[in-house]
């Protein structure tokens, strides 16, 4: 089953926890990982579950900016 990609695809809304963590649509948070001068974004899905990337898990995986520095990233406008 291929990842579903729709953090690159639509402007969304996230919210914050009461630990400063970025939460998916259903209130999990969001495991953000750097490689290299990647940035994958991965929301367990609806079941709340670490899949392993797979069933209702969601992945994308994009280009860190230029001048990300890998510790703080800059909010959207």
């Amino acid at each position: 089953m291929p990842h579903k990609n729709i953090f690159g695809q639509y402007r969304i809304s996230l919210s914050l926890d009461e630990k400063g963590r970025y939460l998916d649509a259903w209130g999990t948070p969001i495991k953000i990982m750097i490689k290299g001068d990647s940035v994958i974004l991965h929301s367990f899905g609806e079941n709340k579950k670490d899949d392993n990337g797979e069933n209702d898990d969601i992945i994308s995986r994009g280009m860190a900016h230029k001048n990300f520095s890998g510790t703080e990233a800059e909010p959207l406008k």
